[in-house]
């Protein structure tokens, strides 16, 4: 199975009074274990009619899912409500339907922090909602 290397990277860094870069952590946080299931992007909601994409944020820092055709992986650090996704791999299938799939790669980039409200995920570009998913439980 081929990958395509995908170059999504998101929030910028911190840095102490010093200067140093300060190490993100994943630590324990609400986002880790659980399945969140993708419902609109950018305010438009996911089509029925494709296969449920998905991300999964494992305690390890390491993060997978799938974008409604293809499967992705990757790593993540989390320091407070601040997200950054770190590089991600994907599988290179081709779909009937791909635009969703573009569509939610294109904007991982753009995420820099989330919250979670009533089981449901927000990840932003500032104030901004870049995608919303809810919790579904784990295979």
């Amino acid at each position: 199975m081929a990958l395509m290397q995908l170059n999504l990277t998101a929030c910028s860094s911190s840095k102490s009074s010093k200067g140093s870069n300060l190490t993100a952590t994943v630590g324990n946080n609400e986002l880790q274990g659980k399945r969140w299931e993708l419902l609109s992007l950018q305010g438009n909601p996911i089509p029925t009619t494709l296969s449920k994409a998905f991300i999964y944020f494992g305690k390890d820092g390491a993060c997978n899912g799938n974008g409604s055709c293809n499967s992705f992986s990757g790593s993540y650090t989390v320091t407070g409500m601040k997200l950054k996704l770190g590089q991600m791999a994907s599988t290179e299938r081709l779909c009937h339907e791909m635009a969703t799939e573009d569509s939610f790669y294109g904007l991982m980039p753009k995420i820099d922090s989330y919250k979670i409200k009533n089981g449901q995920l927000y990840l932003l570009q500032g104030e901004k909602i870049i995608a919303q998913f809810k919790e579904v439980a784990t295979p």
